[in-house]
Formats: C-alpha cells, structure tokens, sequence
C-alpha cells in the first residue's frame, strides 16, 4: 500500500479503530495537503454539515494535488465531503480493511458517473499502456492527446457535468499521474454500514490499476467487533451487485453473488 503521507501506515487491515482516531487521521492529512498543495474552491473543512439550508451551505476544501495531462484532480477528505447521516447520534467505531485490487480488476464496469462499460474499459486501457510503458509525463501527455483523437465521440448519456471525449468522462488522467507518482492520500470512507462503492469508484479503479489493494473504512453502527462484516456493492461499480464476507478470524474475503454463493475468495491478514 503507496500510501502519500505516513498517517494511515498505522492502521492494519481487519481491525476496528474508534471514531477519534479516524476522524484525526483524515483531519490531518487534509491539513498536510494544506501545507504542500494550492487550496482551489472551498471554505471549510471538517465535518459536513448537511442540516443547513442549501442556501448556507459552503462546499469543502479541495486541493489541486496534480494538473498532468488534460485535466486537475482536485483532492477532497472524505469526512469533509460526505453527508453525514447519524447526525447527533453517537458514532463509535470504523473498520477498516483492504479490498483485493484483484477484484476491482475483474469485475468493476462503471464509476460513479460514467455508465458505458466500454468507455471505461478505454481509460483503463490507457492507463496500462502507461503503468506497462513506464512513461514519464511528457509521454503521457501525448498519449492522452492520441486517445483524444482515437476516441473523440462525447459521454452519450444525459449528464450535468461539463463535457469531454467520453474515454475519460468522469475518469481523469490526472488522478492516475497523482495515485502513480505519489501514492494515495486518503482511504476510501463510508458512513454507509453495508454499502460501498457508490462513491470512490474512481479512485478503487485507480488503486488497483497502479497496483494497490482499495483501502477501505465502513463505519460499524453495531457496537460490537463482529468476527464477520457483510458487505454490498452499489451498481455504480458495477451491473452486478456483489455480496462482501470479511471474515477476520480466518483472515479471508469472500466474494459472493445474489444467490450466496462464493464467486472468489481472498485471503487478507490482520
């Protein structure tokens, strides 16, 4: 795990961590891109704050951790950014493991808004043909130019976001010179107990094609550490919807479909 700032090295797969000591972690790396990247839009940062009018709303800070090639990622903490369900009640624990990259590789279709199967398939062609050639910058930037022109035709479907060649439509060249060259920033949160991957599908993608399995902490609404964490994934990863069974005592992951039976299984440890 390329991990871009030593702060989440401390954190082992398969382990239950308390609400202090995640939320300070993410705190801090949001406060350690502060200090190394340009703040671009955004006016807070800490805990989102979805009671208010939409009218007082602000959005969070972001940071443009890279520019390279035809677009900017633009970085934003987790805890900042999500909707925070369970307002006021009391949030205790996080668990926190690591999704085989090998199942992102094999069964992710889709990210969050990006819906064409084969347009995907093309950003994750490219970005082989970059980790495979070992291209510097310079090369990537005329690759993405070649994609470009190879595939211009615009994303198809409805869509409020600004438009570009539908290869790279929600999927940004960018992010996998950032996740390549420096490492990863922040796990992948979720305030949803039994649902991942509707957001942070671009960057699971990502994680696993640079190499990386997908750093993950679900919050456990169950007050317990339970020996097993079931798990599902949103169709925005994916057609499919796949069941997810951590078991921590056997250190496996146990990937299964509707019918609850066992497609793949990983082994993980502790």
């Amino acid at each position: 795990m390329k991990y871009r700032y030593s702060t989440f090295q401390k954190f082992k797969p398969n382990n239950y961590y308390s609400h202090e000591e995640v939320s300070d972690a993410y705190l801090e790396v949001e406060n350690l891109l502060s200090q190394d990247y340009l703040k671009t839009a955004g006016t807070y940062s800490g805990w989102y704050d979805s009671s208010k009018p939409s009218k007082e709303r602000t959005s969070p800070v972001q940071h443009r951790v890279s520019e390279l090639g035809p677009d900017c990622t633009l970085a934003k903490c987790d805890f900042t950014l999500m909707d925070m369900i369970g307002r006021d009640e009391v949030w205790d624990k996080w668990f926190y493991f690591h999704l085989p990259k090998e199942f992102v590789l094999n069964n992710q279709t889709r990210v969050l808004d990006n819906k064409v199967p084969e347009l995907v398939s093309i950003f994750r062609k490219f970005c082989i043909e970059v980790i495979e050639g070992k291209l510097n910058k310079q090369q990537i930037q005329v690759l993405a130019k070649e994609y470009d022109k190879k595939y211009p035709d615009e994303y198809p479907l409805p869509t409020p976001r600004p438009q570009r060649p539908g290869w790279r439509f929600d999927l940004e060249v960018s992010m996998l010179c950032s996740v390549l060259y420096d490492g990863i920033i922040f796990p992948i949160a979720y305030n949803n107990p039994k649902e991942i991957l509707e957001r942070g599908t671009h960057r699971a993608l990502i994680f696993a094609l640079t190499g990386n399995d997908i750093p993950i902490f679900v919050f456990n609404d169950m007050h317990t550490d339970n020996e097993v964490v079931k798990l599902w994934t949103h169709h925005n990863f994916s057609n499919i919807i796949y069941d997810i069974e951590i078991n921590i005592p056997e250190e496996k992951i146990n990937i299964l479909n509707r019918e609850n039976e066992i497609i793949s299984s990983y082994n993980t440890c502790s």
